[in-house]
């Protein structure tokens, strides 16, 4: 459909052909091409006359014989021709087209043949046209009876109220070009025709002679203005139109008359209340049965609302424009059909291409510029190349330039939606990480450095403790081996965060490789019982180990793999009350989901899981309690000794494995850990090779 603003015109403007018609093959000509022209699915048209223009001039059976004045078909268009006379619509139909009331037909097939509307011969001439969907309204002026409209499709439609509402419009439109000639020279009769015609309109609607003495005023004026009918008629127009807009407004309505066209255009007006409001206005010249200009018509539009939405977008797209600039990110984003819509300062600056040459241009312009430059990677067009179609996911990644000096440049792209939800395009970011990942590096080096240093003396404090605990050095007394023991596990305790830091410090840097070979499940599940069979038989707790019989080996990194268990049974072990419990499970997960996990596993694989009774982790802490150096609240409260690394380590382990950890656990009834080691070669020929 049309904008209203051009719709308007376009009704004006048939108004006005209508008007200077000086025939009835002009008139209907007019009328044909301002429906064509505002619903272009329409497919033919037909105007039908009665023979005798009084409504009462019908047979014994209630039969009107109609004569074809004009018909329009897109398949031989064209054609205006006047057609023979036959019955075309009978029956009820006449009662409601005589009440103003159209008749809409959306699907023809399913009328039948005893449907009083429609008889069998006008059935049958409307299928030889192939229509199916289709509206009839009535050629009426003042209760004169001249005939009717048809308007048809060949495709099934559904005629809105509005659209009807437009037809019949149009139809008044004509039924008063018809009887123009009657008017005669009676200028009063042509605008009483066209105040009557436009009175039920929904916007402001005044006419005027040609001083500008306003001569009707219709229902909705009456509304806006705040004001009856009878108070304005007889007054000038002028009284509506603002000091400064008044000499503007008089040269439309001059140069309409003088040229005999519409003019349409924004302006202003005035209430009552000395309100001045902005409007949208059609002012086009009315004319008489000989042609001459009579009055002036003004049709309306409050713009109130559309300029208030104008500005709230503008300031909106102003803060939109505004935020993309200052952003210290590379965005560029694309529509629906792959044109650049929006690229900012930081985008030009970043791979110098002018974002005035790329925004409205398509991808394959904006590849083709890239792959022109030497400079620019080609990981930049793949990426573009990749998701510029991706309608779902998100991703991200990074890669170098290499300009003058080696940049690192971190991405992400998105699908971006409307507030309706409707998808608009995707958007693109690259950021500089270049400083970033040389600090990175920095950090990660010279914790590697500190770390090493540290252990060296750390390794020969705790060897000499030993040799010194053992009776090596000669006997001690009690007080002595007490403190012995102190410093031996404090020092302990320093190596084993020293060794989870450089562990992190590898993970994060790639540097850490994995050794792997075939083990047997139960074999690394007895090597990690014994990092905690002295703490849990300290602390008097039950230990428990289920492994399901005939377990295939597992492809793994032996010493990490022990490390995994043996973090898990320490933290079990660490949260659980003296005299508690902790189980250790193992066994083959094949093609079924788990039930245990939402997660997303590769399968086949071992599943292993520890359980425990111990303070449980409450629902807030779950979902971080794999990040470094997170302690859970209760953790902490109940003054715990750890450093938040153990599990981070856990999840970079099991998933350089290609497996998955996660976790169920409720707070004071225990917690239950579970991590999968996926199985080479499906899992069912491993049951030979070398074993831990």
């Amino acid at each position: 459909m049309p904008d209203p603003y051009d719709l308007i015109e376009q009704l004006a403007n048939a108004a006005h052909r209508i008007a200077v018609s000086t025939d009835t093959t002009a008139v209907l000509q007019a009328t044909f091409d301002a429906i064509t022209n505002y619903a272009p699915q329409i497919d033919c048209i037909v105007a039908a006359g009665a023979e005798s223009a009084k409504s009462d001039t019908t047979d014994a059976d209630h039969v009107i014989h109609w004569t074809v004045s004009a018909v329009w078909d897109r398949q031989t268009e064209p054609a205006l021709a006047s057609g023979s006379a036959f019955d075309l619509l009978q029956g009820s139909l006449l009662d409601s087209l005589a009440r103003g009331e159209p008749l809409v037909i959306t699907a023809l097939a399913e009328t039948t043949n005893d449907d009083p509307k429609i008889d069998e011969d006008t059935r049958r001439r409307l299928a030889e046209k192939g229509l199916v969907s289709l509206v009839v309204v009535a050629l009426n002026v003042h209760d004169q009876w001249l005939g009717l409209l048809l308007i048809g499709c060949r495709q099934p439609h559904s005629f809105e109220a509005s659209e009807i509402r437009l037809y019949q419009l149009l139809a008044d439109q004509a039924a008063l070009g018809l009887v123009r000639h009657r008017l005669a020279q009676n200028a009063a009769a042509v605008i009483k025709a066209a105040a009557d015609m436009f009175h039920d309109v929904g916007d402001c609607m005044i006419t005027t002679d040609l001083n500008r003495i306003i001569t009707s005023f219709n229902a909705a004026a009456e509304i806006r203005y705040d004001v009856t009918a009878t108070q304005m008629i007889g007054k000038p127009i002028s009284v509506l139109i603002p000091p400064h807009c008044r000499a503007e407004n008089e040269l439309w309505s001059q140069l309409a008359v003088q040229q005999n066209r519409a003019l349409r255009g924004e302006t202003e007006r005035i209430d009552k209340h000395r309100q001045i409001f902005p409007v949208y206005m059609v002012v086009w010249p009315l004319h008489n049965g000989t042609g001459r200009p009579v009055g002036v018509a003004e049709f309306t539009i409050d713009n109130s609302a559309h300029l208030h939405i104008q500005t709230v977008l503008q300031d909106e797209r102003d803060l939109y424009e505004a935020i993309l600039e200052s952003s210290p990110e590379a965005i560029v984003m694309f529509n629906m059909t792959q044109q650049v819509t929006a690229a900012n300062l930081q985008f030009e600056s970043f791979f110098q291409l002018s974002r005035y040459k790329l925004v409205q241009h398509t991808l394959d312009e904006l590849i083709q510029q890239i792959r022109q430059r030497e400079d620019l990677p080609a990981d930049l067009a793949n990426i573009l190349l990749t998701f510029v179609g991706d309608m779902y996911q998100s991703a991200a990644g990074d890669f170098e330039m290499l300009t003058n000096v080696r940049r690192v440049l971190v991405w992400y792209s998105t699908p971006v939606y409307a507030n309706s939800g409707v998808q608009v395009g995707r958007l693109f970011a690259f950021r500089d990480a270049t400083q970033e990942r040389a600090v990175d590096h920095m950090k990660t080096d010279f914790v590697s450095l500190v770390s090493h240093e540290l252990n060296t003396p750390l390794t020969s404090i705790r060897g000499f403790t030993d040799l010194i605990l053992d009776g090596d050095a000669g006997g001690i007394s009690g007080t002595v081996r007490e403190y012995l023991k102190v410093i031996k596990f404090n020092t302990d305790r320093l190596i084993a965060l020293i060794n989870d830091v450089l562990d992190i410090t590898r993970i994060e840097a790639g540097r850490l490789v994995l050794h792997r070979d075939l083990y047997e499940v139960q074999s690394l599940i007895d090597k990690a019982l014994l990092s905690v069979l002295a703490v849990t038989s300290t602390h008097q707790q039950q230990l428990q180990v289920t492994v399901a019989p005939d377990l295939p080996l597992v492809w793994v990194d032996q010493h990490r793999m022990i490390q995994v268990i043996a973090n898990l049974l320490g933290n079990a072990s660490k949260y659980t009350n003296s005299g508690g419990s902790i189980t250790v499970e193992a066994r083959m997960v094949i093609d079924s989901p788990l039930p245990e996990t939402s997660t997303v596993l590769l399968l086949p694989a071992i599943l292993i899981g520890i359980h425990d009774t111990g303070i449980g982790i409450a629902p807030k802490d779950l979902s971080l309690l794999f990040t470094r150096f997170y302690r859970a609240e209760q953790v902490t409260l109940q003054q715990v000794a750890g450093t938040g690394l153990g599990l981070a380590i856990v999840k970079s382990f099991v998933e350089l494995h290609g497996g998955q950890v996660w976790v169920q656990s409720e707070l004071g009834l225990g917690s239950s850990f579970y991590f999968t080691i996926p199985l080479v070669g499906g899992g069912h020929d491993l049951h030979s090779g070398r074993g831990g």
